[in-house]
């Protein structure tokens, strides 16, 4: 556990309401439990409310969501935005079996093995397996099982009656055959590309074994308030992959 450092909101004079309103930016730090905080500020010992040259801070002990951020990332990991869609999406929940390929960072395998009951984690690369294990320990997560196996050879998997198997690899339709023998009926088969033309791919190879659901595009339209003056965040890309939804019906 950390803490989670919080200097209030600044105010700024609103014209049109004739005084100050806080506006909706602060700073905020993260920090290992037990050590002095410091900043451009100055230094400090850590209390729940404390000042650094007038300058007000409040701090709290860390909550997983704060901890998931400080993992370490070596490449791009599925966003919180399309994690959270494949949550509700296929209703995973404590007794949930899920099935990842691959491992990459280890976002979406920290984050979903947190609330089901187990995970398998599939990846072809040595050092992705070994950055998804340092950052599962770093978040106390046990219940993820590691395989350093192809997706795509399904004689080498052995895991079965899956809820749902997420497939973030380049050739998805190239393991349909191990999503079958992996899923449950009625089991969910997700499908992450940051592509079109992969996806079209993946979505003409399905056998007569799937029914397609949906594809989707998940956009997160962050705003700017600051009294009267609203206005979208345009500095912010909301595209991060398609997201293609299949179960297994046979």
């Amino acid at each position: 556990m950390a803490k989670v450092i919080i200097a209030p909101e600044k105010k700024v004079f609103v014209d049109d309401l004739d005084r100050d309103v806080r506006v909706s930016k602060f700073e905020k730090y993260y920090l290992d439990k037990g050590k002095d905080f410091q900043s451009k500020y100055g230094k400090a010992v850590v209390k729940d409310k404390f000042k650094v040259k007038n300058k007000e801070f409040f701090s709290f002990d860390s909550m997983f969501i704060d901890d998931y951020k400080q993992i370490k990332r070596s490449a791009q990991i599925i966003p919180l935005k399309d994690i959270g869609f494949i949550i509700t999406e296929a209703g995973l929940n404590k007794n949930s079996l899920v099935v990842e390929a691959g491992s990459g960072s280890g976002g979406f395998t920290c984050f979903i093995a947190n609330i089901v009951k187990k995970l398998y984690s599939f990846d072809i690369k040595e050092e992705n397996i070994i950055l998804t294990k340092e950052n599962c320990k770093k978040l106390n997560i046990k219940n993820v099982v590691f395989k350093k196996e192809s997706i795509y050879d399904q004689n080498k998997i052995s895991v079965v009656d899956a809820d749902l198997l997420l497939l973030d690899v380049p050739e998805p339709w190239n393991a349909l055959k191990t999503a079958k023998k992996i899923l449950k009926k009625g089991g969910f088969l997700v499908v992450y590309q940051p592509y079109l033309p992969q996806t079209i791919d993946f979505i003409k190879g399905l056998t007569k074994d799937f029914l397609l659901e949906r594809t989707v595009e998940v956009k997160i339209r962050d705003w700017e308030i600051k009294g009267r003056k609203v206005r979208p965040d345009k500095e912010k890309i909301s595209h991060s992959a398609f997201l293609t939804f299949v179960r297994r019906i046979n």
